[in-house]
């Protein structure tokens, strides 16, 4: 198989308030802050970060990106733009060359809940998917009891294909995860969150 000749690092995005820069371990500190409250982690596989080294390594290993040329992982910092040193989040994609998919995920600290900024950042991100990988379908997977992110996907135009049982084992229980699909490029949710975000690759 040639090649791929998909960018191996995303650009930073810009939008109204936010700015995303690719992630990696210089964010570590200010989303180790961020990320620490036990609240956001409710209905994810996964614990707060113990310690700024474990982000680090973590992002530090992820912005390497993948060992082989059948992904791209392409992952931002969210921060806003008067703050751009102090993120508050992440959306984290990957780009699969076979399976012609992608999938989101974003997790944002409790302090940025209800102001709005995870709808502008996954907009952003989901308009400089679809230019840089058209035609590519995205999707989302979300534990069915996170009412704000099943919100978000649905506003973002995503349409629920799938309900999977017992996908996850969460905090002690096991839980049911909604498989989220974004059509092509072209789809109603795609051309709202074109109208709706004012991101761009270069400023």
């Amino acid at each position: 198989m040639p090649p791929w000749a998909l960018d191996r690092h995303p650009q930073p995005l810009f939008t109204e308030r936010l700015i995303l820069q690719p992630l990696g371990p210089e964010h570590a500190p200010a989303l180790f802050a961020a990320l620490r409250d036990p609240a956001v982690y409710d209905f994810i596989p996964e614990r707060p970060p113990t310690a700024v080294v474990d982000l680090e390594a973590r992002y530090r290993r992820t912005s390497a990106g993948p060992p082989d040329d059948a992904e791209r992982w392409w992952n931002w910092a969210v921060a806003g733009r008067d703050q751009p040193e102090t993120p508050f989040g992440t959306v984290e994609t990957s780009i699969s060359r076979n399976a012609r998919r992608a999938v989101m995920g974003y997790v944002f600290g409790s302090a940025a809940w209800g102001r709005s900024w995870a709808f502008e950042a996954c907009s952003a991100v989901l308009v400089y998917l679809h230019a840089h990988v058209p035609g590519t379908p995205v999707e989302a997977f979300i534990d069915t009891r996170n009412v704000r992110s099943v919100a978000l996907a649905e506003r973002l135009g995503f349409e629920r294909v799938e309900t999977l049982v017992g996908a996850d084992y969460i905090k002690g229980v096991v839980s049911d995860e909604y498989r989220y699909r974004l059509a092509a490029a072209g789809s109603a949710g795609v051309r709202s969150a074109k109208a709706r975000s004012a991101s761009r690759s270069s400023r």
